[in-house]
């Protein structure tokens, strides 16, 4: 169990994506520290090789898609209508709709607005 995800999960999915490289077999708790320092090489790799607008811009970009694919992936679960486990958090199917719209407005909107 990784936690919430957030920098946790992401630092633990790139733990198993480092162990994975180096041949390595179980990912365990200790392997997160190779994923810390692949995260760290390449975000301050970023930093010096790319301008800081469009590093925010494309980083923001980045966001806003993996939101509107979390929320179309929350409206497919929805509408197979599988059965939720007892004390599952639901909301209606209009939400991630509206989630999934505004990110991709946001995404695609500023093309077309001069």
């Amino acid at each position: 169990f990784t936690g919430w995800g957030g920098a946790g999960g992401l630092r633990a999915g790139a733990a198993r994506a480092v162990a994975a490289g180096l041949g390595a077999g179980e990912c365990n708790h200790a392997d997160a520290v190779g994923g810390d320092f692949l995260i760290t090489a390449v975000m301050l790799g970023l930093a010096l090789a790319v301008p800081l607008d469009y590093l925010v811009e494309t980083t923001s970009q980045i966001i806003l898609a993996v939101f509107a694919l979390v929320n179309v992936a929350l409206v497919v679960v929805k509408i197979r209508g599988d059965a939720l486990p007892d004390g599952v958090f639901t909301v209606p199917l209009v939400m991630p709709v509206i989630g999934a719209v505004s990110c991709l407005f946001l995404l695609i909107g500023p093309y077309f607005l001069i």
